[in-house]
């Protein structure tokens, strides 16, 4: 083990750059109908990735009902996004009305809902036939607060799915009364509920139903109507509820604009709105996140500063959502870069801070107990298919640091040495923390390109007593392989 510990006495960072959540592909586009060719769907997936939406949730991904080949359209709907745009949409799945005059049709529907979700569905659909055309077998229009419906809106909220509504204007008695009849269930209303022109009206019942949520999908010309000042204390007094949706995918081409510009908003509100709202909604639905490591031709020894060229060419990954529930804490958004060599792994770390806590003195040897104070972690497991079995890797700002391999047919083994080196540097400037780290392969194993490892990367702030993530685990606890995300080797 070889480490350093020193502090920089200049500033050479920044903190996190307005809007470098787009920049970095973070944006959700909430609202999203995709078409049903493969063609089609990659261009929409480029049209995206110019905008810097790095996710979108489709809302036609049908009915689970199998059809006569086995396949529900959900499950064609997955598999055709899929292989055209890998990683790239989440889905929520429609309800099948065809038995709603059977007396059993709740029972039904709620198994519905739990095959949706076993199949993956982030959510359910409810587009704008319910309540104004769908009829049933007596010509009579099913209601939008029909009874028979409760057991549906309340399997949702079990499962964690929200529900998106596309009710417009024309319902909003009755979609009131069932969001006050279901406070478990998230209801993400379309279109802000058809009162993008009455703020005052949409302000109002926000307050009243904790459990709604809305999205903007074609809502930006008659924002702009409203005063700015109006508009903005709107989103900021509701900075948590309010999702950015573009609902635009015509004839095929994405025409999003996820710049949310012509608002002015606060660039901490526009944060929350583009990004880290969906983030935390569909916390269990999103696809786990990939950390990329760019290939360097020569082996360097970390010294903490991170200013080798070759970390310029690794795209950031970002710890930065409690990982208990998915919550983003931007002013601890810890960036973490990833290069690869025959005969390295390394990693780069820089973490924001306010106030240092690390055990006193430092000691030469491991520090049991590190994950009590001020920390970073890399988890570690080379076999995809194996990923419950890991090592685990903690540093210190003051250069404390420990290392153990995990199984589970074995006790955690303390003693195991990876042979890793590091530095740890402290800029008390620019008030950040540093971590530099490389790992032989020979502690791994020897990477591929195109090969991807399950990692998770953790970080502990005691200051602000937050426990962050990379791929927020969902539980009170780091050591959740299921919830690991990616680690890819590039060229």
């Amino acid at each position: 083990m070889k480490l350093l510990f020193f502090l920089l006495p200049v500033a050479v960072i920044a903190a996190e750059p307005a809007d470098s959540w787009r920049g970095e592909m973070r944006v959700i586009d909430l609202n999203m109908h995709l078409p049903a060719s493969r063609p089609a769907i990659e261009r929409v997936a480029r049209g995206m990735e110019r905008a810097g939406a790095g996710a979108g949730v489709n809302l036609d991904g049908g009915t689970v009902t199998r059809k006569d080949d086995g396949k529900s359209q959900f499950e064609r709907t997955v598999a055709l996004a899929e292989e055209a745009a890998p990683g790239r949409f989440v889905h929520f799945m429609d309800l099948d009305y065809a038995s709603w005059d059977g007396a059993d049709f709740a029972e039904r529907a709620v198994r519905q809902v739990g095959e949706g979700r076993r199949l993956g569905a982030a959510g359910l659909a409810v587009g704008g036939r319910l309540g104004l055309s769908l009829r049933d077998g007596g010509a009579r229009l099913i209601k939008f607060d029909d009874a028979k419906l409760d057991a549906v809106w309340a399997k949702c909220g079990e499962l964690g799915m929200p529900v998106s509504i596309h009710a417009g204007d024309e319902l909003p008695a009755a979609l009131d009364r069932v969001i006050a009849r279901h406070p478990k269930t998230i209801f993400v209303c379309a279109s802000l509920a058809g009162n993008a022109g009455d703020l005052v009206q949409m302000d109002r019942r926000l307050d009243e139903r904790p459990n709604m949520m809305a999205d903007l999908a074609g809502c930006i010309p008659q924002l702009r109507r409203h005063a700015p000042d109006k508009v903005r204390d709107f989103f900021a007094k509701h900075a948590d509820r309010i999702l950015f949706a573009s609902g635009a995918v015509v004839d095929g081409e994405y025409s999003g604009d996820a710049t949310l510009e012509p608002l002015a908003l606060p660039t901490g509100v526009r944060r929350k709105v583009q990004s880290d709202n969906a983030r935390r909604l569909l916390a269990r639905s999103l696809p786990l996140p990939t950390i990329r490591a760019a290939r360097i031709g020569r082996d360097f020894a970390p010294d903490g500063r991170l200013d080798e060229a070759a970390w310029k060419a690794a795209q950031p990954a970002r710890i930065e959502q409690k990982t208990q529930d998915a919550a983003a804490h931007p002013v601890l958004s810890t960036s973490v870069r990833a290069l690869w060599s025959d005969a390295f792994l390394y990693l780069g770390y820089e973490c924001p801070y306010t106030k240092l806590n690390v055990f006193e003195p430092a000691q030469k040897g491991e520090r049991m107990g590190l994950w009590e104070k001020d920390v970073v972690e890399a988890f570690i497991a080379p076999d995809p298919a194996k990923p419950a079995t890991y090592s685990e890797y903690e540093w210190a700002p003051n250069g404390d640091w420990l290392d153990l391999t995990l199984s589970p047919v074995t006790k955690p083994d303390f003693g195991w040495d990876s042979k890793m080196e590091f530095a740890a540097s402290v800029d008390e400037a620019a008030r950040v923390w540093r971590v530099e780290v490389r790992i032989p392969v020979a502690a791994l194993a020897r990477p591929k390109v195109g090969g991807k490892w399950r990692i998770n990367l953790y970080r502990y702030d005691k200051a602000s007593d937050v426990l962050l993530a990379f791929s927020p685990t969902l539980s009170g606890t780091f050591h959740a392989p299921a919830r690991f995300g990616w680690l890819e080797f590039l060229k």
